[in-house]
């Protein structure tokens, strides 16, 4: 497929639903795929289907008709569309759908997004986040994820420490357990440190968090107890899709490009 050709319909369709989830998991990324093209036909209009009938070889190919035409001829499995949707992407857009994995609990799991891959202005500064925040909250926004990447360079740097150099029983026991992230409510809280004129009052700064961790930048951390989970006590840490968008501007607050986790790409 030429990077100037309509992606069918299906693997629009699929994008859409990429886009506005922010980032999904592989289970819920192979669901949606598989949805589509088992239900192909509701999506494709009676002058598109014959279109595409019209475009058969005659030989029976699956490809060409029925429901599995939807994603387009030999698109038959979630990363050849992947593929074929970052051929049109990445010319056009400059947007491309990489794959995290995510190794920080037991076993690793795989994340996907629509990201720009571009070092521009805007994905190394607090635009990326929302253009409706104002200065102050986009201030705020800076001190919260910039005390989360240096919570997550400190423990990676205790993990070389000898263990014999910590005293603290609760912290053997927090390190052993993976536990990582910072409370919601000390995050809520960095916005006394605000400097240069900027100020959040406490609702406003609780409403900001809350929205990082609805558009999935931030996420609770898995070890929060489940009753907890939507309280002050929690844990928030980086999710997954902050580590993908916001590859520069993590980078840029100070975390190792060797910190982060390891990215697929799809590519031909």
């Amino acid at each position: 497929m030429n990077a100037t050709e309509e992606l069918p319909r299906g693997q629009q369709l699929l994008l859409q639903r990429l886009i506005a989830n922010h980032c999904v998991s592989n289970k819920e990324a192979t669901r949606i795929f598989e949805s589509l093209v088992a239900h192909g036909n509701d999506y494709i209009t009676e002058k598109e289907n014959e279109s595409e009938d019209g475009e058969g070889t005659g030989d029976g190919d699956e490809d060409t008709k029925g429901n599995n035409n939807i994603m387009g001829k030999g698109i038959d499995t979630l990363e050849n569309a992947f593929v074929s949707i970052n051929r049109q992407l990445k010319p056009g857009f400059g947007l491309e759908i990489i794959t995290m994995v995510d190794t920080s609990g037991n076993g690793a799991k795989y994340y996907h997004a629509v990201v720009n891959t571009a070092a521009d202005e805007i994905a190394k500064s607090e635009n990326v986040f929302s253009k409706s925040w104002n200065p102050h909250e986009r201030a705020f926004v800076r001190l919260v994820m910039g005390a989360l990447v240096d919570q997550s360079g400190n423990d990676k740097e205790d993990d070389t420490d000898d263990d014999n150099s910590v005293d603290d029983d609760d912290e053997i026991n927090k390190k052993k357990s993976g536990v990582t992230g910072i409370r919601r409510a000390d995050l809520i809280n960095l916005r006394s440190e605000l400097e240069g004129g900027f100020k959040l009052t406490l609702d406003q700064a609780t409403r900001v968090v809350a929205i990082l961790l609805e558009e999935k930048w931030l996420r609770v951390s898995a070890t929060t107890e489940k009753n907890r989970r939507d309280s002050v006590q929690s844990t928030i840490q980086l999710a997954p899709r902050s580590y993908m968008e916001l590859y520069h501007y993590i980078t840029g607050l100070g975390m190792a490009a060797n910190d982060l986790p390891q990215f697929l790409y799809h590519r031909d």
